[in-house]
């Protein structure tokens, strides 16, 4: 019976490629308005009816939705010559505020006929709550906006800050203290002593390079004391450190190129030093610095800070993964680079080896 079917199948598959021109399948509308509906009461659906108006049986052989939250259920039984077939789409509009439009691609004939449907409508979206606005949760009653930011970019001799907000929940006042342990001269954070029962506040983080020199990722990790005792989960702060490119110009400044950020040394013997030589060009019009050569995992290199490549030229320079010490298996070693190139001012290479 199910090579019955599958002939079957076949069989209508190909009549339905056979015909040519345009999709058989005749919809009763091709688009749908929803008009408003409300994100609270959850997921709407609507049924799209079409007619096979050929003289051979048509097979339905896939519905595609353009989004996730578009979910189409539809029957791939052959539907005869003058009846009718339904495919029903549903929309969840849950944490999709505002107008929607979605498409939901409908193939037939052999992949040859293709109808496109289009929902759409107006999402109400529901009334914010407390947890949505503040979703980091930490102990006794106190809640966040988030546990972590990420600055971007900051230049020497410049400070950013950014703000996490904060609210009480719990009927009593909460003491709060939030410190970072590393004590970095280029990180400072500020937040209130006390948060009354009920009240929100901000607590203010700063990267500042108006005193100190850093390149490359900075990161914090300032602890939270809620009422003396320490939460399981502090803050985390990053942000990339490098020169101020303000009103630095792109045509007048360096440019930094490398001729490979990977490398993969293949199978080789434990305890062996695994070299290969990697070239940096300036294709800028003006000095390229190397401010910072940071080496990951062991990994030793050739190419320093403060080195000098002139417009048009390039230095050549070798960096060796070791092997001595590892079970086998894959090794993995990273250099990260910070120059003065306003575009990218951040570069890292990569380098593997399976050790036997």
């Amino acid at each position: 019976m199910k090579k019955v079917f599958i002939a079957l199948l076949s069989f209508l598959t190909l009549s339905a490629w056979g015909q040519g021109g345009g999709s058989l399948l005749r919809f009763d509308d091709l688009v749908w308005d929803f008009g408003t509906i409300q994100e609270v009461r959850g997921k709407v659906s609507h049924t799209f009816t079409f007619t096979n108006t050929g003289s051979q049986p048509v097979v339905v052989e896939s519905v595609e939705a353009s989004c996730s939250c578009t979910v189409p259920f539809f029957s791939r039984a052959p539907v005869m010559p003058g009846k009718e077939g339904t495919i029903e789409v549903t929309y969840d509009p849950r944490d999709r505020p505002g107008v929607f439009i979605r498409d939901i691609t409908v193939v037939s004939g052999g992949g040859k006929n293709v109808v496109v449907l289009k929902i759409k409508g107006l999402v109400t979206p529901r009334p914010r709550t407390v947890e949505d606005d503040y979703p980091f949760e930490l102990q006794q009653g106190l809640r966040l906006t988030t546990g972590y930011l990420n600055f971007d970019r900051v230049g020497q001799g410049q400070a950013k800050s950014m703000v996490i907000g904060c609210v009480n929940t719990s009927r009593r006042d909460v003491e709060l203290r939030v410190a970072d342990p590393d004590a970095a001269a280029w990180f400072r954070i500020a937040a209130p002593a006390k948060i009354c029962a009920g009240c929100r506040a901000d607590i203010t983080l700063t990267f500042d390079l108006t005193r100190t020199t850093a390149w490359g990722v900075l990161c914090a990790q300032p602890d939270i004391y809620i009422n003396g005792v320490k939460n399981g989960h502090g803050i985390v702060a990053t942000v990339l450190a490098t020169d101020n490119f303000d009103g630095v110009g792109i045509d007048s400044a360096p440019k930094s190129k490398l001729d490979a950020q990977f490398f993969h040394f293949g199978d080789a013997s434990a305890g062996k030093k695994l070299s290969h030589s990697f070239t940096l060009e300036n294709v800028g019009a003006s000095t390229l610095i190397v401010r910072a050569v940071k080496y990951g995992n062991g990994t030793t290199g050739s190419l320093r800070e403060g080195t000098r490549i002139e417009p048009g030229r390039s230095v050549r320079f070798s960096i060796t993964l070791p092997t001595e010490g590892t079970m086998g298996g894959r090794v993995i070693g990273s250099v990260t680079l910070i120059v003065n190139d306003p575009i990218r001012p951040m570069r890292e290479i990569r380098l593997v080896a399976n050790v036997n």
